[in-house]
């Protein structure tokens, strides 16, 4: 998280009282350019550019940028495609290298060849991949690279002379066969094309000559948890040694990469969670690093020597060779512009350092005991999945009580509650839709609620019945709305079901100044119909209180007025960025603002502020009002936001951190 300046535009002050990691990176060189595809090129004069693709389109466009100078390095190169997909680099004898860009429309994928000097297409467009795995530059004799394409219409595998745009012959492995594909040169000088294939029992890793297309051998065949392959990397070391660079998985388990052996197939250091291969050579030209996963590594050892894409670290990008020093990594920093950075200035986090990012946020306060912060990380295909809840001292922000782990697939959701003999227990779901009940403090297991996967939890709250009880309202996948008892997890009652809702993602307790707490729910949909919209219920009936606030509104997040206030408000995040306020008694609604993860929380003096997140930036508003009071920039993107009494707990893609409010100086 940044140290960026305090805004005061009204009379809130925010000041940060703790955040972990903390800004660990300051960047060389920032380039005012979004960026998701970026890749470093030879201009042929001694300089080395920097081609930039974001997601604006159609036309794709690719910026040139002198990363020494910062500076735009003339006309960028345009082509009537919505996307960039993936960018290579074609070396050449003459030392100015050719750019093959692989762009995305609505009739497919496709590659043209670019001259980045001269800004100009080089030949025709030719059949493209579904993605980056599909292209290689293969080096041939006289110091010339061909282009190996995996055609995305028929899966074949094919050569082309990148100058002419004519085909070459060469390789053919079976159609539909071939996953990715990759080129180096071998330990004997030899140049390598080299494809991966197989499915969910084998993954095999096979070696060719580009020039004759005869096959070599089988570099690798894993079987078993080592396959589903996806992605192929292939790092020619310093030592002469080739490893290769295997990642496999699926969407419900994630990717994990490992690293082999290419000589003898045996495996080198452990396995590495999440996606993303970067090779990043060193001076030599050889492979120095390999960025993967949320961390960097040497291929050689399998050994983590840096962070990468986490813990106040950007997600690389391109490899950005630098004249007379390191190479330097290129991605997109917190503030919006692209940063370059020397990796070895960024060494790995301990493991009680590392907070990686933030999805799941909740404060648990143990009877007598400190407030702390349990926190999870977020479930995306192809990156590593957070089995984990972890505390953190709220007062402190160092790391508290011990890890709750063993949740299959991830964390869907958690709220704490009390339990009747006075204890607070924090109650979990994973993504197989068991749910856990713990004891905080302890670290101990309380119960364990096996349900089908189908019916996995997405949001949680604790909600206080007029009988004393308090229960557990839990939303699933299934958008079957129930009461649990926090001490088992086992059922208390449903209150509605309908099957062919989607997930149930958000629910808050809405407490009232008469001492009852109403429930609200993401989905209006009582047994009898219903439609989008938030509503409201009495958890001690089941009966719908009132219409729905607004029809047709997809609800993604709730947020309710804190006990205390006679103003009663609902904060509604809505599925298209968008955060409505409502006046619940009035049944009024009193604005509408930009933005996500809506938060109201009690600031001091008894002020009623509104929290939501914008990108990488809290916004704290007056909800009645709907004037902004202040904000606050975090340096990285913003995921959850949670009260605990004044203070706001800030979960993001690269930490926490806890914010104060008070109010500013006369």
């Amino acid at each position: 998280m940044d140290d960026a300046g305090i805004e005061r535009p009204g009379d809130v002050r925010v000041r940060p009282l703790w955040e972990r990691p903390g800004r660990r990176l300051r960047p060389g060189v920032t380039l005012d350019v979004d960026a998701e595809v970026a890749v470093a090129v030879a201009a042929g004069d001694g300089r080395t550019l920097l081609a930039v693709a974001g997601l604006d389109g159609p036309p794709a466009v690719v910026s040139l940028w002198d990363p020494a100078t910062g500076e735009r390095a003339g006309e960028p190169l345009t082509h009537p495609a919505e996307a960039v997909v993936a960018m290579i680099v074609l070396p050449a004898p003459s030392g100015a290298a050719l750019l093959a860009i692989a762009y995305r429309d609505a009739d497919g994928s496709l590659v043209q060849v670019w001259d980045p000097v001269a800004r100009e297409p080089v030949g025709e467009p030719l059949p493209g991949p579904y993605d980056g795995s599909g292209l290689a530059a293969v080096p041939v004799p006289g110091g010339r690279h061909l282009l190996a394409v995996l055609d995305e219409t028929d899966g074949a595998l094919r050569l082309w002379n990148p100058a002419t745009g004519g085909p070459v012959p060469g390789p053919a492995p079976k159609p539909g066969d071939t996953w990715a594909v990759a080129a180096t040169t071998g330990p004997d000088g030899r140049p390598l094309l080299i494809t991966l294939h197989g499915d969910e029992d084998e993954a095999v890793v096979r070696s060719w000559d580009p020039v004759s297309g005869e096959p070599l051998r089988t570099v690798l065949r894993t079987r078993h948890d080592e396959a589903n392959p996806y992605r192929l990397a292939a790092l020619t070391l310093p030592d002469g040694r080739l490893v290769l660079a295997l990642s496999r998985g699926d969407e419900d388990d994630g990717l994990v990469v490992r690293l082999w052996d290419a000589a003898t197939g045996g495996p080198i250091g452990d396995p590495i969670e999440g996606d993303g291969l970067l090779p990043v050579p060193g001076a030599d030209g050889t492979v120095a690093l390999l960025a993967a996963g949320d961390g960097l590594w040497d291929p050689g050892s399998g050994r983590r020597v840096g962070d990468a894409g986490t813990n106040g670290v950007p997600r690389p990008l391109a490899a950005v060779p630098a004249p007379g020093g390191p190479t330097l990594l290129a991605g997109p920093g917190p503030d919006g512009t692209l940063w370059l950075w020397d990796p070895a200035a960024v060494r790995p986090l301990p493991a009680t350092e590392r907070v990686g990012p933030v999805g799941l946020l909740t404060p648990v306060t143990p009877p007598g005991g400190r407030t702390l912060l349990a926190t999870s990380g977020v479930i995306s295909i192809g990156g590593p999945v957070d089995d984990a809840v972890r505390f953190w001292d709220a007062l402190t922000g160092e790391p508290a009580a011990r890890p709750l782990t063993g949740h299959a697939g991830g964390v869907t959701a958690m709220a704490p509650a009390p339990l009747p003999d006075g204890r607070m227990a924090l109650v979990t779901c994973d993504a197989a839709g068991t749910i856990r009940s713990w004891d905080p403090v302890t670290g101990r297991l309380l119960a364990e609620t096996p349900t089908a996967r189908a019916n996995a939890v997405r949001s949680m709250t604790a909600v206080g019945l007029p009988d004393g009880r308090t229960l557990l309202a839990t939303g699933n996948d299934m958008n079957v709305l129930r009461l649990r008892d926090p001490a088992t997890g086992g059922s208390a009652g449903d209150m509605f079901t309908r099957l062919d809702r989607p997930p149930l993602r958000a629910l808050a307790a809405v407490p009232l100044p008469d001492g009852r707490t109403l429930l609200a729910a993401g989905n209006a949909t009582p047994a009898r119909g219903g439609s989008w919209a938030a509503r409201l219920w009495d958890p001690a009936t089941g009966q719908p209180v009132g219409e729905p606030f607004e029809e047709q509104i997809r609800v993604w997040s709730l947020a309710a007025t804190p006990p205390g206030h006679d103003r009663v408000l609902l904060a509604v995040g809505t599925g298209d960025g968008t955060v409505r306020i409502h006046d619940v008694i009035g049944r009024e609604l009193l604005g509408e603002l930009a933005g996500k993860h809506p938060c109201l929380l009690t600031a001091p003096g008894g002020r009623l502020v509104l929290a939501v997140a914008r990108q990488d930036e809290v916004q704290f508003w007056d909800p009645i009002g709907c004037r902004r009071l202040a904000a606050r920039r975090m340096g990285t993107e913003v995921l959850a936001l949670a009260a605990t009494g004044s203070r706001l707990a800030v979960g993001g893609a690269d930490g926490l951190a806890l914010l104060d409010l008070a109010e500013a100086a006369a």
